[in-house]
């Protein structure tokens, strides 16, 4: 048994998360740590707030929580990982050199600064030209193979999608991310107000929603034609999403949730230059693409596609079939895998600490 510790590879994995940056690079650590399990020893670091990460990991152990990269770095050295894995927007550069002179590092975020340093680069999507031919040294794993779906998340049957779809009030549930610090969620219901056919709206908030709720209840009671239903949830989202006929999303982990269950989704992204992230999705008919940034152009693209959806139903069955296939849930296991292999040749690189 001591001889297995001894030889068990140390994988850290750093991400970042809070009411600002969102909670899916935290989501999708969380379920590589999962994955890892019984293959290393991993320590999940968590720049951000402690309460958000303690609501939606628990109080057990292997995670703790720092507030700057420069604190990250501090238990990276502490821990003495063979192997760091990112999972956030960008790191402080001085840092970051460090600690891929001296360790193995992979990225799990697609849209990562640090990517051209990285062993290896993980993303759910193929990147585009001009990034990738700025990659000469990671190993990129692409496709929606390597998609992070939890066993939170169960396949909708098309019968069970059929029944949903037959109401006469179109089911749509509204779902911007966990942390939604841009209040997109009160721009889409105060624009989908304006479709003429009935709907049944169901507005998700997620744990990191720090907006004013009693925007969103004013907006919902100037509405007279549809039924809107707000509801702060975690484990309870994927209930409420099972009973509805389509989703409006940022583009993030909910969405390729959606299309591992057969949801189909309309994504409104942050920013354009992230549209290479969904396009799986889209070119395979199991999303559609209503614009980015949620601007007026945007929101009324919605509007449109609500509108054209609810007056075919067909479609919607379209593409609810379009997404069979497309994903499946062992992702988080794929990458575990290549990082764990990772590890195997790590003792050439490392040093006794960062310095």
């Amino acid at each position: 048994m001591v001889d297995a510790m001894v030889n068990t590879p140390r994988v850290q994995l750093v991400c970042r998360a809070g009411v600002q940056v969102g909670l899916g690079h935290l989501i999708r650590t969380r379920e590589v740590v999962r994955a890892l399990d019984g293959q290393a020893r991993s320590e999940m670091v968590i720049i951000g707030e402690a309460d958000l990460a303690r609501t939606l990991l628990g109080q057990r152990g292997g995670w703790t929580t720092v507030t700057s990269d420069r604190q990250a770095f501090e238990r990276i050295r502490s821990f003495d990982p063979r192997l760091v894995v990112f999972d956030l927007l960008d790191f402080d550069e001085q840092l970051l050199r460090s600690i891929v002179t001296r360790r193995r590092t992979a990225s799990i975020s697609p849209v990562f600064s640090g990517l051209a340093d990285m062993d290896a680069v993980f993303t759910r999507a193929p990147l585009p030209g001009d990034v990738t031919a700025r990659l000469a040294k990671p190993q990129v794993y692409d496709g929606p193979r390597y998609a992070t779906i939890g066993p939170h998340v169960r396949r909708i049957g098309g019968r069970e999608y059929r029944e949903n779809l037959a109401a006469d009030a179109l089911a749509v549930a509204i779902s911007m991310g966990g942390a939604d610090a841009a209040n997109n969620t009160l721009r889409i219901v105060e624009a989908i107000r304006a479709v003429r056919a009935r709907l049944v709206l169901w507005v998700l908030l997620g744990e990191g929603y720090a907006h004013s709720y009693q925007a969103l209840v004013d907006c919902v009671g100037r509405d007279r034609h549809h039924e809107i239903i707000l509801a702060k949830t975690r484990d309870s989202m994927w209930r409420i999403l099972r009973a509805c006929s389509v989703v409006i999303s940022a583009g993030g982990i909910t969405t390729f949730e959606a299309a591992y269950a057969g949801l189909p989704s309309i994504v409104v992204l942050q920013r354009e230059q992230d549209r290479f992230l969904i396009d799986p999705l889209c070119v395979a008919g199991a999303a559609v693409h209503a614009g980015a940034p949620p601007d007026k152009e945007a929101l009324q693209s919605v509007v449109r596609t609500v509108e054209r959806l609810s007056g075919d139903r067909q479609r919607l069955v379209n593409m609810h079939h379009a997404a069979k296939g497309l994903l499946d849930n062992q992702g988080a296991r794929r990458i575990a895998e290549r990082l764990v292999a990772l590890c195997a040749g790590c003792d050439s690189r490392r040093v006794a600490a960062c310095g």
